[in-house]
C-alpha cells in the first residue's frame, strides 16, 4: 500500500475522531449536523468543480439520473437496515438487564 493511501486512512480516522468529539460534545443535535454538512459541502465544493473540469467529465442526462437513483437507493437501503438495526438494540436493552443506568445505581448503592 502506497504512503499516499495509509496517510488518507489516517486522516480519515481523524477526521471521524473529531466529528464523534464534537457532536457528543455538543449534544448531536440536528442544527449541528446541518452546520456541518453545509461546512463541508462548502470546503468540498472547489475540488469538485477542480476534478469536474480538469478531468473533461461528460454529464448527460442518463448518467446524472443513474447515479441519482443509484445513491437515492443505497442511501434508502442504509438508512432503514440503520433504523431496523437501531430498533433492536433498543428492544434488546429494555428487555435485558443491559441498561446503563441500572448498573450505575446498584455501584452507588453498595
Amino acid at each position: 500500500m502506497s504512503f499516499f493511501a495509509i496517510a488518507l486512512i489516517i486522516a480519515a480516522a481523524f477526521v471521524y475522531a473529531a466529528w464523534n468529539y464534537l457532536a457528543k460534545r455538543v449534544g448531536g443535535s440536528t442544527v449541528f449536523v446541518w452546520l456541518f454538512a453545509a461546512v463541508s459541502a462548502l470546503l468540498y465544493a472547489p475540488l469538485a468543480l477542480f476534478v469536474l473540469f480538469s478531468q473533461n467529465v461528460v454529464l448527460d442526462e442518463t448518467r446524472i439520473f443513474s447515479s441519482s437513483a443509484a445513491a437515492l437507493f443505497i442511501h434508502a437501503i442504509f438508512s432503514r437496515c440503520n433504523a431496523a438495526t437501531a430498533w433492536a438494540i433498543y428492544r434488546w436493552s429494555i428487555r435485558s438487564r443491559a441498561v446503563p443506568g441500572r448498573c450505575f445505581r446498584r455501584l452507588r448503592q453498595s
